[in-house]
């Protein structure tokens, strides 16, 4: 749909997503907008070229038409704890985040402020 109320055909996406996807003049801003994602290339189209289409539309033109991108898979972050270690009373293994230390200042000299809570939950490895 078109933000004037008329109705457009798949068939006028498709010509403009291509005409999108052969710009190679890299000094164009159009040039860049084949690296969007569908949600805000459903944006650009109603902002630039007026037209109204849902980002699950333009995905599946985009996958018909062979323009879409290849995606990385992002390796997962191992876990850091030891794991030959036994756990046989409370408070025997401990284990701390550390994601900010206030610091403050004490007669001209930097001291750390150091704040601990205990974990609450009892692991069994």
């Amino acid at each position: 749909m078109k933000t004037t109320g008329e109705t457009i055909s798949d068939e006028d996406i498709e010509k403009v997503l291509v005409s999108i996807y052969e710009n190679e003049n890299c000094n164009e801003l159009e040039y860049y907008i084949k690296a969007l994602g569908n949600k805000k290339l459903s944006k650009v189209l109603r902002k630039r070229y007026g037209i109204i289409v849902n980002h699950k539309k333009i995905y599946r033109i985009r996958k018909e038409l062979g323009l879409l991108r290849k995606y990385k898979k992002h390796a997962k972050h191992a876990r850091k704890r030891l794991k030959n270690h036994e756990v046989s009373e409370q408070n025997k293994y401990w284990e701390a985040d550390i994601k900010f230390i206030p610091t403050i200042q004490v007669e001209g000299d930097r001291s750390i402020q150091f704040s601990f809570t205990k974990k609450q939950e009892h692991r069994e490895h």
